[in-house]
């Protein structure tokens, strides 16, 4: 794994090119914008501590990924949530705990109750799938793009690049290592560190890449339309966790935040 420089801290992380706005003031944008966090944000926050996480979801299994968020090595290795953490953390290699409810809906769902809350109103319109991502100091999602999506993190930074609609496509052997792009931004980016209790949301077809700057870095979202995954690779993960899940009755989901929001001024305007 390409870790963070030990330099990296709040003084010499890039400063954020994306205007954060309040909960109140979101609405959807036509460029990344970063919605600051509020009140129920926090509550969710202390459920997603490292120790307090893994206790509530420990009997819940896993499938390992890479940055291109594909079983790792071609392989379907499961672990489960304790196992997985520790992997992360000890690991050398780039690894992912990267799943969504069409692989993992059981997961997927008993997380529901720990944020939909502090999530607002307008972003019910995304609504193709709800996707979950954690990694430790320089774990990778490489560059890609796919529909609209949002992404609350709960615990842990995380750097984001953005480019434009049109920007130049990478094979995925040349997508590289997101932190990599410390030493050499991708050419028109845009550039923002999201904070713990931070929402980043940004439109359909905008390429993008992170890194994750914290020992536990974890959040949860929703991306519109369908995973850019192969199916038949969703479906084998889907299978190798069919009768891994916990058999227990899930907690009822909380209520979302209750009005629509105004108009939000935008990042990255090109």
């Amino acid at each position: 794994m390409l870790r963070t420089p030990l330099e990296l801290n709040s003084t010499t992380l890039p400063s954020c090119q994306c205007e954060r706005v309040h909960p109140r003031s979101f609405a959807m944008a036509a460029h990344p914008v970063i919605v600051a966090s509020g009140p129920r944000v926090h509550a969710a926050r202390r459920e997603w501590r490292e120790d307090r996480f893994v206790a509530r979801f420990a009997l819940f299994h896993h499938v390992v990924k890479d940055e291109l968020v594909r079983p790792a090595g071609g392989e379907l290795e499961v672990l489960n949530s304790s196992a997985f953490v520790h992997r992360l953390q000890s690991e050398s290699r780039n690894l992912l705990w990267f799943t969504n409810d069409q692989e993992n809906p059981e997961f997927m769902e008993a997380l529901a109750p720990t944020y939909e809350a502090a999530v607002p109103a307008a972003l019910a319109a995304v609504d193709g799938f709800r996707v979950f991502s954690a990694g430790t100091v320089g774990s990778s999602h490489s560059r890609h793009a796919h529909r609209e999506s949002w992404l609350l993190q709960l615990s842990g930074r995380k750097v984001w690049w953005f480019q434009p609609p049109g920007s130049k496509k990478l094979s995925r052997s040349a997508r590289g290592n997101g932190c990599s792009y410390f030493a050499r931004p991708p050419a028109g980016s845009t550039v923002c560190v999201q904070s713990p209790g931070e929402l980043v949301y940004f439109p359909k077809d905008w390429f993008h890449a992170t890194c994750m700057l914290d020992r536990w870095s974890a959040g949860v979202g929703a991306q519109g339309g369908q995973p850019t995954v192969p199916g038949a690779v969703v479906g084998k993960v889907r299978r190798a966790l069919l009768g891994r899940q916990p058999s227990r009755q899930l907690p009822a989901r909380a209520g979302s935040s209750s009005q629509q929001h105004r108009g939000s001024k935008p990042c990255g305007r090109q």
